[in-house]
């Protein structure tokens, strides 16, 4: 599932995003100690990010820098739109926090 299909869920289905974003994160807790220096914690980002088939043609060739405009909403559009969604506590999930802090990192 792409970003586009998740705001779409989320507008009809607010209640079923938690869950799906539970699943895009994996660890190998399992197999591995918590304490161990093996164990690890991995995000699946790919819900959170539209493709530029999900943009209008239209859309983006009446914004003045395309190229930059694309590549934000690419990154950002999806938890853009998750804030708009009846349950703004999905922003405080794993995932899409995680996001956030690599985001900022990158711009600090």
């Amino acid at each position: 599932m792409d970003g586009s299909s998740l705001l779409a869920m989320a507008k009809k289905f607010p209640s079923v995003i938690r869950p799906f974003l539970d699943k895009c994160v994996s660890s190998n807790i399992e197999t591995c100690d918590p304490e161990s220096k093996q164990f690890y914690i991995q995000f699946d980002y790919t819900c959170l990010i539209f493709f530029p088939k999900d943009i209008p043609k239209d859309k983006l060739l009446s914004m003045q820098n395309r190229t930059e405009t694309e590549s934000i909403l690419q990154e950002m559009g999806v938890l853009h739109g998750l804030t708009k969604c009846t349950d703004s506590s999905i922003l405080s999930h794993p995932v899409c926090e995680s996001l956030l802090r690599l985001k900022w990192k990158k711009v600090k």
